[in-house]
């Protein structure tokens, strides 16, 4: 009887580890079940984004061969209305937002992509069921009706890297007095040796460089004999841009350089004094008023800045931000409404030249000499747009390595 009893006790536990066991067995069965779904599931979500891709970048091709845009199926959108977008995505063409500003660029507007513009593309399937947002330029495609999957993978990729415009890969040229460029610096390609800075604008105001070093993208000035003599320019407006791409050397922190000068005898002048960003602007009858910009430049880094007057209003912008922090100071009227009207600015006077690197007198090299790399310069007479400042910022951004 004694044994009976203990083969039952022994019976009853091992039923009971065969149960646990075979409930383990059927969670774990389970589990790998419900994640090969979800695996399955994104697996389709991904592949569906890719086809979609592959779709708009095909569409993209037969456009650049016709220019026909009514290929270009979908409703424009307006990024800022999107909601509910993951953080992540960065937006690769940037949008104009002043309706001054025309694109004659549609292939990079961006679309949305519903059931009938899926099925023109030549898309069957699930992904039906979702809407894309879509830009044909670019290859970026979004799924915004799914947004990302269970595991947090967003839904959008993206065929290009680097940010580009949607005016197009050219500058602003509207207004543009003087366009200096250290790539194409013969207006035909680029040379070590020239010793003139060839003028791009068409206007003819090529530079006559002196101690100037040339690099395969930029003009080294070394501080103490280089500048660059720009000439005589006497068409100014009451508007005005002054635009450069520079490196600076943290070594020149203390120091006085005027960048892009004509100081003397009237004029205008953009210069970097003790880390800091000064737009100094000659104006008939009050003398000269200038904007202190509060935040640092960046030493040793390229950089991309543009001081503007609008007739009214004095603005510097870094890297294709405009700078909030900023002061206006006169020589000696502290009246604040001094801007209040159009005014017009005061052009070189007694023969003064325009010049890269100094503070010029006459045809000569000043003071306050300007040791560091250019890698392009452009002047307006006009003053540019924010969507303008933005496009020219892209373009260098691209061409010369800027890192924000």
């Amino acid at each position: 009887m004694e044994k009976i009893r203990d083969n039952k006790g022994i019976t009853l536990i091992v039923l009971i580890i065969t149960i646990i066991v075979l409930l383990i067995i059927s969670g774990v069965l389970i589990s790998g079940a419900i994640n090969g779904i979800n695996e399955s599931g994104e697996n389709r979500l991904i592949a569906e984004l890719e086809k979609v891709q592959h779709a708009v970048t095909q569409r993209y091709s037969k456009y650049e061969l016709t220019k026909d845009a009514s290929i270009l199926v979908g409703t424009k959108v307006d990024l800022s209305s999107l909601t509910d977008v993951p953080e992540s995505i960065n937006w690769k063409v940037f949008q104009v937002t002043q309706a001054s500003e025309t694109s004659t660029h549609p292939e990079r507007k961006y679309y949305r992509l519903g059931k009938s513009d899926l099925e023109n593309l030549g898309l069957t399937g699930e992904h039906k069921s979702s809407s894309y947002i879509v830009n044909y330029y670019s290859g970026e495609v979004y799924d915004e009706t799914e947004r990302q999957t269970t595991s947090g993978t967003v839904l959008y990729k993206s065929a290009i890297e680097n940010e580009a415009s949607e005016l197009g890969d050219d500058i602003i040229t509207d207004g543009l007095l003087v366009y200096y460029d250290a790539i194409n610096n013969t207006g035909t390609g680029h040379s070590n040796t020239t010793t003139v800075w060839k003028d791009l604008s068409g206007n003819g105001r090529d530079g006559k460089m002196t101690d100037v070093t040339m690099g395969n993208n930029y003009a080294q000035f070394n501080g103490t004999s280089s500048w660059v003599n720009m000439g005589e320019i006497n068409d100014f407006t009451n508007q005005i841009s002054i635009e450069t791409t520079i490196n600076i050397p943290s070594s020149q922190n203390d120091k006085l350089s005027d960048i892009i000068c004509n100081q003397h005898n009237g004029g205008l002048c953009l210069e970097c004094k003790n880390g800091h960003m000064y737009l100094i602007i000659y104006l008939n009858n009050i003398g000269y008023v200038g904007l202190y910009c509060e935040n640092s430049i960046s030493f040793d880094e390229i950089f991309h800045v543009v001081g503007m007057y609008d007739g009214q209003d004095m603005k510097i912008y870094f890297n294709g931000t405009e700078q909030e922090d900023v002061t206006l100071y006169y020589n000696s009227n502290p009246n604040p409404d001094i801007l209040s009207s159009p005014r017009t600015i005061i052009g070189p006077q007694l023969n003064t030249v325009m010049a890269l690197g100094v503070n010029p007198r006459g045809n000569t090299m000043e003071k306050n000499k300007y040791k560091g790399k250019m890698y392009d310069t452009k002047i307006y007479n006009k003053a540019l747009t924010e969507d303008e400042v933005k496009h020219n910022y892209i373009i260098n951004k691209n061409r010369f390595g800027i890192e924000e």
